[in-house]
């Protein structure tokens, strides 16, 4: 009695997982595709968000009077808080 069933459940999970493949092939090769011809954007928002980084870090080193690091120590500062709140979003560290 178990052989039957555990094999109904074997192919019906085979059918299902058939069926979602075949259902959501066509948008992962339309999504694979725009995310191709998408991806020049990519050096150019990561070198805009680096500027921004290092801003804000010649922004707090600006405010920061008598510290004992320079730009670059706050920019890893800056690089060590982004790292954080993308690991942790729900606790955003620092200003």
């Amino acid at each position: 009695m178990r052989r039957p069933l555990s094999a109904a459940l074997v192919l019906g999970a085979l059918g299902c997982a058939g069926w979602l493949v075949a259902g959501v092939w066509g948008d992962l090769v339309q999504a694979g595709s725009g995310t191709v011809q998408a991806l020049w954007i990519v050096p150019a928002a990561v070198a805009v968000h680096l500027l921004q980084l290092l801003l804000s870090a010649l922004g707090w080193r600006i405010l920061v009077v008598h510290s004992p690091i320079g730009l670059a120590g706050f920019f890893r500062l800056r690089l060590m808080r982004e790292g954080l709140n993308t690991v942790l979003p729900l606790a955003h560290i620092g200003g």
